[in-house]
């Protein structure tokens, strides 16, 4: 039970260093707190090295109290989001440059932290924890990382084939250029060549575009054309900061082949895993990441 309070108090610190950061009309509080005061406290703290026995995880997986923070992130962080949203058109102070990226710099790091609950959810096996998974991602016009993740690098990571892996030697920004543009057209082309589906509705791609087009028409009805532009740049901000942890994950890591050219299978060796316990609840485990991927429907 105490590392539900745990997790729920470590999300909170962004609905309320968000709100102070406003309150005293300093924008850097929030990110002092994240980028300064958690891996201060990271450092001081013990490590997070507990591992349940497996008659303890399957105990855990159906007690379904540790929804609550999940959804709890979600929520806080669509609240801050559609404030955000509403502040740039409301108030004209946040529609200098300075103040806009600054706002849109603390919305982006919400929804970062709620990637890791889209990631968690969509990992679920419930349908309607995928959907809440899936907007999560939305959100910030990101969707198709969701069949991206699941379909192709859990199967293909730690390999040249997947776009996620960081290649030895590849710097962060070399990064971006070729994962995020690649991991595009490899949505693009589930089952595209092979049906015929390649400007069809059954092409998966043209479905999250389509997602993605709606909610920036939904923004334009309802807020306008700041609060799209303002959607945009914090979406990009977001985008940069999760592919940011996807190119330590696994960076340098490759399975070997054998004498037939077949990867050997995934173990813990094809991921990195990192045990500082306040960014641990902040991304909900994402830090055990071999055994994520050797267990990919366990929660957290």
């Amino acid at each position: 039970m105490y590392q539900i309070f745990l997790t729920l108090a470590v999300q909170s610190s962004f609905p309320v260093f968000f709100t102070l950061s406003l309150y005293f009309d300093n924008h850097f509080i929030l990110l002092w707190v994240l980028f300064v005061g958690f891996p201060v406290l990271d450092l001081i703290l013990p490590r997070d090295t507990w591992n349940p026995t497996p008659s303890q995880a399957k105990h855990l997986e159906k007690d379904s109290r540790f929804l609550l923070p999940l959804y709890f992130t979600f929520f806080s962080d669509l609240a801050i989001y559609l404030y955000s949203l509403n502040l740039v058109i409301t108030d004209e102070s946040f529609q200098g440059p300075m103040r806009f990226c600054m706002l849109a710099l603390m919305t982006a790091q919400s929804s970062a932290a709620n990637v890791a609950v889209g990631h968690e959810l969509y990992h679920r096996r419930s349908w309607v924890h995928k959907v809440f998974g899936l907007l999560g991602y939305a959100k910030f016009y990101y969707s198709h990382f969701c069949p991206s993740h699941v379909k192709y690098h859990h199967k293909t990571v730690a390999t040249p084939e997947d776009p996620v892996t960081a290649r030895m030697n590849e710097s962060v920004n070399e990064y971006f250029a070729r994962c995020i543009p690649e991991k595009v057209l490899e949505v693009w082309n589930i089952g595209a060549s092979k049906r015929g589906h390649w400007l069809t509705w059954k092409n998966i791609m043209l479905r999250h575009i389509a997602l993605s087009l709606a909610i920036v028409i939904a923004i334009q009805l309802t807020f306008g054309f700041k609060a799209v532009i303002f959607s945009i740049v914090s979406s990009i901000m977001c985008m940069l900061m999760i592919e940011t942890v996807n190119y330590v994950e696994h960076y340098g890591l490759l399975r070997k082949k054998d004498e037939k050219g077949v990867y050997e299978p995934v173990n813990i060796k094809h991921s990195w895993n990192a045990p500082q316990v306040i960014t641990n609840y902040m991304l909900f485990k994402l830090q055990r990441h071999s055994d994520h991927h050797a267990n990919v429907y366990k929660p957290y």
